[in-house]
């Protein structure tokens, strides 16, 4: 199999608006979830129901999802570990292999420093650096990393990285595609 081919489907968790990216070859697409303010249990229900539709409807070879983000404060730690728990139950139902990526393996790779993202003007130049550097125009930061994740995912099957993490992903990848 020609692992260049195969279809993602990338989910970045949070709080407040899930950013979704799907690639099969040149179809593309892309989601937010937005749960804003919403209490906890109805803001995990509409994130199951809305990844359940979109991995139904948009079937992947592989499904990334971000790490655990360990420095977080406990209240945001529990919903965010209940929100990845949710993603992660989905995409493996949904997806021959799931790999879970480490903030740190991607954020700081994936335009040269690690951007906060709190501000609207921070938004702002983190989205204008991701056109910069990959040629795409996203207006959502969520979008943006679900993006960089999948990318960064692809490259290490392509080969383009020889880290330990890399090296596993390829060698687990060849055994579940060949």
């Amino acid at each position: 199999m020609n692992h260049a081919t195969l279809s993602i489907l990338s989910i970045d968790p949070s709080l407040r608006a899930t950013g979704v990216y799907y690639a099969n070859g040149a179809d593309r697409k892309v989601w937010v979830v937005k749960t804003g303010k919403m209490e906890r249990v109805a803001a995990l229900s509409k994130l199951k129901d809305a990844c359940s539709s979109i991995a139904r409807e948009y079937p992947a070879d592989i499904g990334v999802v971000e790490g655990y983000a360990y420095g977080a404060h406990s209240r945001s730690m529990t919903t965010m570990g209940e929100a990845g728990g949710i993603i992660r139950v989905i995409l493996y139902e949904h997806t021959k292999y799931l790999f879970e990526i480490a903030p740190v393996a991607w954020k700081g790779i994936a335009i040269g420093k690690e951007h906060k993202k709190t501000t609207k003007a921070q938004i702002v130049e983190y989205l204008r650096l991701v056109e910069e550097k990959y040629h795409v125009k996203f207006d959502s930061a969520d979008i943006a990393d679900a993006y960089m994740m999948a990318r960064i995912v692809k490259s290490m099957i392509a080969g383009k990285w020889t880290t330990k993490t890399a090296i596993m992903v390829r060698k687990r990848v060849q055994e579940v595609f060949g």
